[in-house]
């Protein structure tokens, strides 16, 4: 009989069928996951390329102290200040995302589509489908994905590799069977995600993944499924889901059909996935389970989700597909109005959306995409430099023409100096020497007026004189001579009160007058210094910027060319260690098959556990005859008894001896055995030979008898 069609029935005692072929996840057993989440803490194959970009982000934060080497003047500039600052930061971005990309895919150029939606949408199943990996990501009707789980497809490995990044970013090898464990169902209720941070599967491309080829999918959990936080790690579903989807360049947002609708949360996450990526971010939203749904109503509710987007969605998906995983799988594209049934029509539907998905984004998960961003932040504040050195250089022109209008002025401001230097003597002569003059004036007008008065007394007397002795024959010409002197007196008189009038000939009005003249002067090379001086000042500091400025600029040029080169070589060297890390984890070689009657004979469980991963076949007997219930019984193994007691196997199977597990148990007088399988299926003392007689033992059968 085959593995997968041997059957036992018991009619007579009403059993159910039951199957001879076991096949168990191991990790259902509390003992395994211990081991396994020892195993994973105490990994120190630490293969994380973030240690290899250490010598990029060190010369990121040596710039500011770089430039300080380099420019000795001892003024800030608060431009420069500023520049390095940003600088900094741009800098430390590809520090911070390319070791996580490269962590997540194990290759550059990669595209990360993640895979999101609702609890219970059906996503890692649309995963395990679209890809052609099979089951290997756990699905089931509870929340199955507790970790981000990243897919890599990549011509870099030849076999399916499991791992997993640990607590403390150790990369550890696992099997597929862990995948299982991680999630809310695991029986063994011991929790293995509460140790794993992210969980990798890389996988080879066949010609048929060619179109995969470069893609990373990312599965996540239900971001609905509570607002509490799980007991598993801390983190809120929604909060694990959305770290995720942060990371990845397009979406596929899975949908349960029987919703029948885009709910109004989907639209929130969306949008918000939306906003975080610019209003860049490709993706396709996805109707699953649709064999649920006749066709007529798959077409109405993808139309229906459509006009939803339209009013609600801040840009339009790519595609709304409906899809099943029943069968064959099915998928029907609303954009084209195709459908397909058979699994290469599925998959080259899957392609063309993959390929639109493709050109809807830059790729800026590349080496390329992060050096270009490097060089033009560089390039930008270069060219920032180029505009203030020209506007630095017209503001010293002007400033030098206005230092030399200044330089005239200060030809002027000489002259006032030099008549500031001779004031003393202007001031001695036009106030004391004229006040000298002035009483000199006052002296001859007394001196005139005495003259003029002897002369008119002399002339009166001349005249009389005349008349009485007759001497001048005529005395009107003397007469003339006098009145025109008298005339003359009073002209000088009249002038000289004239004068008086005037203020500045009084002496303190001319003091006034040069006390005024003196302050102006004073005023005058005051305004003309200060103006040299702020002018000096002005084009110094412009002529000392415009330095700077050149000094920072020659820093980028070169700087440039140094943070570029350097990323670029971290780069390579996180992609060769990455490939190591592949390597590496492919020749980890598995644990040897141990066969399943070796474990039992040497009682190891967890051997005994690894057997049933791949299935046991229960009626296949060593070379002693013994099957393996039959020869757990006999070496009266209880653990591994009730393991297969508590996976409803066969207990009336029996071996090439001819006897059952409880006949063996009791031929060997394994009493624990006995109560064991006795209390599971109490038919098998009906079915089973006369157990005293097989023990040939009294004390056996005073025993046995309580049953």
């Amino acid at each position: 009989m085959g593995f997968d069609g041997i059957k036992n029935k018991s009619a007579s005692m009403g059993k159910k069928p039951m199957s001879a072929f076991l096949k168990v996840n191991k990790y259902e057993n509390p003992q395994t996951v211990l081991d396994l989440i020892s195993h994973i803490c105490t990994s120190g194959m630490d293969l994380s390329v973030r240690d290899e970009f250490t010598p990029y982000r060190d010369k990121c934060s040596q710039l500011e102290e770089d430039y300080s080497k380099i420019n000795t003047r001892e003024a800030e500039n608060p431009f420069v200040d500023a520049s390095i600052n940003d600088l900094t930061e741009s800098c430390a971005a590809p520090f911070a995302m390319m070791p996580v990309y490269l962590d997540h895919s194990g290759f550059s150029d990669a595209i990360n589509v993640a895979v999101g939606g609702g609890y219970s949408s059906g996503k890692s199943s649309f995963l395990n489908n679209i890809t052609g990996i099979g089951a290997v990501l756990p699905t089931g009707i509870e929340p199955v994905s507790m970790i981000n789980t990243y897919i890599s497809f990549s011509d870099k490995v030849t076999m399916l590799i499991v791992s997993g990044k640990n607590c403390k970013g150790h990369v550890v090898k696992l099997n597929r069977e862990v995948l299982d464990c991680i999630q809310h169902s695991s029986k063994s209720k011991i929790y293995v995600s509460s140790v794993l941070d992210e969980l990798y599967v890389n996988v080879p491309v066949s010609k048929e993944r060619e179109h995969l080829k470069g893609l990373v999918f990312i599965d996540t959990p239900g971001y609905n499924n509570s607002d509490n936080a799980n007991k598993e790690n801390g983190k809120k579903y929604i909060d694990t889901a959305f770290d995720a989807l942060t990371y990845s360049d397009a979406l596929f947002w899975c949908i349960d059909a029987e919703a029948g609708t885009i709910s109004q949360r989907d639209i929130e996450m969306l949008n918000q996935l939306i906003d975080y990526n610019d209003g860049n971010y490709p993706f396709v939203i996805v109707f699953n389970k649709m064999d649920k749904k006749p066709n007529n109503d798959l077409i109405k509710i993808l139309q229906s989700a459509e006009n939803v987007c339209k009013s609600k969605l801040k840009i339009q998906p790519i595609d709304i597909i409906g899809f099943s995983s029943i069968g064959e799988s099915a998928i029907y594209s609303l954009k084209n109005k195709q459908k397909a049934t058979t699994r290469g029509g599925v998959m080259k539907v899957f392609a063309s959306i993959l390929y639109k998905m493709k050109d809807g984004f830059s790729n800026t998960r590349s080496v390329s995409y992060w050096t270009n961003r490097l060089a033009y932040c560089f390039d930008n504040e270069i060219k920032v430099c180029d505009s203030l050195l020209a506007d630095l250089e017209k503001q010293r022109k002007e400033l030098a023409k206005k230092k030399a209008d200044a330089f005239s002025n200060k030809t002027n401001s000489k002259n006032v100096t030099l008549i500031d230097a001779r004031f003393p003597h202007i001031k001695e002569v036009l106030i004391d020497s004229y006040d000298e003059i002035l009483t000199s004036r006052d002296s001859i007008v007394n001196l005139y007026r005495k003259a003029i008065g002897g002369w008119s007394r002399s002339l009166d007397r001349e005249v009389e004189w005349a008349k009485i002795t007759g001497f001048f024959s005529d005395a009107s010409k003397l007469d003339r001579q006098h009145k025109n002197s008298i005339k003359e007196y009073n002209r000088v008189i009249d002038a000289v009160n004239e004068l008086d009038e005037l203020q500045y000939w009084t002496t303190d009005s001319r003091r006034e007058d040069l006390d005024f003249i003196e302050n102006a002067i004073e005023y005058m090379d005051l305004v003309n210094s200060g103006t040299q001086d702020s002018l000096k000042e002005d084009y110094d500091n412009t002529v000392s910027s415009k330095e700077t400025i050149s000094i920072y600029k020659s820093f980028l040029q070169k700087k440039k060319q140094e943070i570029v080169h350097i990323f670029t070589t971290c780069c390579e060297n996180a992609i060769k260690k990455n490939e190591k890390r592949l390597r590496a984890l492919q020749n980890i070689k598995e644990e040897e098959e141990t066969d399943v009657f070796s474990a039992i004979a040497n009682d190891n469980m967890n051997r005994f556990l690894d057997c049933f991963s791949n299935g046991v076949d229960l009626t296949k007997c060593n070379s002693q005859g013994y099957s393996p219930l039959t020869y757990v019984a006999k070496n009266s193994n209880n653990a591994m008894m009730k393991f297969l007691i508590d996976h409803e196997v066969d207990l009336s199977l029996k071996d090439k001896n001819g006897y059952n597990a409880l006949e063996t148990a009791a031929i060997y007088h394994c009493q624990d055995i006995c109560e064991l399988l006795i209390n599971a299926d109490k038919g098998l003392l009906m079915e089973s030979q006369s157990l005293t007689k097989l023990a040939a033992n009294d004390r056996f059968e005073n025993w046995i008898s309580n049953f």
